[in-house]
């Protein structure tokens, strides 16, 4: 299964309607979060990062707001434990630091905490309710010897050994 990575920078004009799409499957219809919350004005600001599948299917995203908070992090959920979330993640901190930023936030939702704490984040404060989903506030400290975005998109893969069945 071929896949393709992007990084749409701030008011690029990128597919912000596909990483839309698949953050309302995932927040709206698969968590119920209000879809007046979910969406925000903020998209345009942001950077994203969107992975499709060969037949250009979003099946990954993630964004980073330009005061260092990464958010929006969705994974189809036929497309779970195969990496992906990991990809967007790496390449939203690999565009954090490409901006100067030495540190990065998010807010986890409680079943994510596990994932990002393996990622090298850390509880920052107290848990609290978000769009009814109880979330974890982290942070992390960004290494500057990383590799940026380039090197990461081109170590990604480009591939997966199969499609996930549906």
């Amino acid at each position: 299964m071929k896949l393709n990575i992007e990084v749409i920078a701030p008011r690029s004009g990128g597919d912000l309607a596909a990483c839309r799409a698949l953050r309302h499957r995932v927040f709206v219809d698969e968590q119920s979060v209000p879809e007046q919350v979910e969406r925000d004005e903020r998209d345009a600001d942001c950077t994203h990062v969107l992975i499709r599948d060969e037949a250009g299917a979003a099946i990954a995203t993630g964004r980073l707001l330009p005061e260092g908070r990464i958010g929006r992090m969705a994974v189809d959920p036929v497309w779970r434990r195969m990496g992906l979330g990991r990809i967007v993640l790496d390449l939203l901190q690999a565009c954090a630091l490409a901006a100067g930023r030495s540190r990065v936030s998010l807010h986890a939702q409680v079943s994510a905490v596990r994932f990002y704490t393996a990622a090298g984040y850390s509880r920052c404060g107290d848990d609290f309710v978000e769009a009814g989903i109880l979330h974890t506030p982290m942070d992390r400290t960004l290494d500057p010897q990383s590799p940026g975005v380039d090197a990461l998109l081109a170590a990604a893969p480009t591939h997966l050994p199969q499609a996930p069945a549906a």
